[in-house]
């Protein structure tokens, strides 16, 4: 049984951190500005960060499966 819960994908905390960033912009971009802006921070996210989430897949995968359909603290 495979779980599709979007908190399980690392990538999903990787693209809303990138977001957060993006919008804490307090100037008006243009598109491309804005590409540019995002190349830049993506750039500049920690590999830590990304090592972070991916570590804790394992333990994800296990509190959601254990859950069978109810909620886990992820």
């Amino acid at each position: 049984m495979a779980c599709k819960s979007l908190y399980l994908n690392p990538i999903e905390h990787v693209l809303d951190l990138l977001k957060r960033n993006v919008r804490a912009q307090l100037h008006q971009l243009n598109l491309r500005e804005l590409m540019r802006t995002i190349r830049q921070m993506w750039a500049a996210i920690p590999q830590h960060y990304l090592h972070k989430y991916i570590i804790s897949m394992r333990t994800r995968c296990r509190a959601v499966i254990a859950a069978t359909g109810s909620q886990t603290k992820y």
